[in-house]
């Protein structure tokens, strides 16, 4: 998602966490807004991609920044790597971009690769582009463990300011050698299930979790008295792991639960035998037979 065109949880925050797909948006104590921009006028369609991330920092710049984490750590092997990218704003001076090669739970402690940053970021309103090439240490001897990566962060890069900041960032490519190629574009459905293998939701594409909409919600009915109704909820996506799995409300506004449609009720939940295609779905308690039970679902697999 370097062109990052897809934004399963919405397209603006000013809170800490995953917003753009596989792209963690990181505050560390600042004030700031990460949203989803469009390209328009003479940089409309720009060198092929829609939008763009814009970070609008406030205050307290303290290390702001969005970061990725490419799965397993062995994806990008000892040697030269490049990272590349289009942007423009004011960074207070420079974009830094800093790699950490993580070992997972149990490996070996993480090491960090010495920050770069850009020449100086022209605060107008050009996109231009940039390369930095980082030499990747070995990991031998390291002990890989579960969900170990290596992880590529855009920011300032420092805590050193306090003074607002602005960042547009598009197009970012990482790849093995020392030469940037130009960016790589992928099919709408081949990106989409990429970015699925670590989060998906049912909801229509461009509407966010917790929207009150009946637009793709799973029912069913329950099928026996005075019992637990389950149902089967099968995933779009094989997950990077078992993953977190949220049911929404689709009659109101960011509540979780499972709506009983017929007697206006809406129940806490249980997943079970929860796996990487799929797991089981239950309002909890006791519901009388024929009841339509509706929810939405988001599933979290992130690194």
């Amino acid at each position: 998602n370097g062109s990052f065109d897809f934004w399963q949880r919405g397209t603006s925050s000013t809170s800490t966490g995953y917003l753009a797909d596989r792209w963690y948006f990181g505050l560390s104590g600042g004030s700031a807004t990460c949203s989803r921009q469009e390209h328009s006028g003479s940089q409309a369609n720009f060198s092929g991609s829609q939008y763009y991330l814009r970070l609008a920092v406030t205050s307290s710049s303290d290390y702001i920044g969005i970061r990725q984490r490419i799965e397993d750590v062995r994806t990008l092997p000892e040697g030269q790597i490049t990272v590349s990218f289009w942007a423009r704003g004011h960074v207070n001076g420079n974009l830094a971009v800093w790699i950490t090669q993580g070992f997972g739970s149990g490996g070996s402690t993480d090491v960090d690769i010495a920050q770069q940053v850009t020449p100086y970021l022209q605060n107008d309103s050009t996109f231009r582009y940039y390369s930095l090439t980082f030499t990747v240490p070995s990991i031998s001897g390291k002990t890989i463990g579960a969900g170990s990566f290596f992880q590529i962060s855009f920011g300032q890069g420092t805590n050193s300011s306090a003074s607002a900041w602005t960042l547009d960032i598009s197009n970012i490519q990482v790849e093995v050698g020392s030469v940037a190629t130009p960016f790589e574009h992928r099919s709408f459905s081949e990106q989409l299930a990429r970015c699925q293998r670590y989060y998906e939701h049912s909801y229509n594409q461009g509407t966010t979790p917790g929207t009150a909409t009946d637009n793709g919600s799973v029912m069913f009915l329950t099928n026996r008295n005075s019992g637990t109704a389950h149902t089967m909820l099968r995933f779009q996506t094989r997950k990077r792991t078992n993953p977190t799995v949220t049911a929404y409300d689709p009659t109101q506004s960011n509540t979780t639960g499972m709506r009983n449609l017929d007697d206006n009720v809406t129940y806490s939940y249980t997943m079970n035998r929860m796996g990487e295609m799929g797991c089981t779905a239950y309002p909890t308690g006791s519901l009388s037979l024929g009841r339509f039970i509706q929810f939405h679902y988001t599933a979290d697999a992130e690194l």
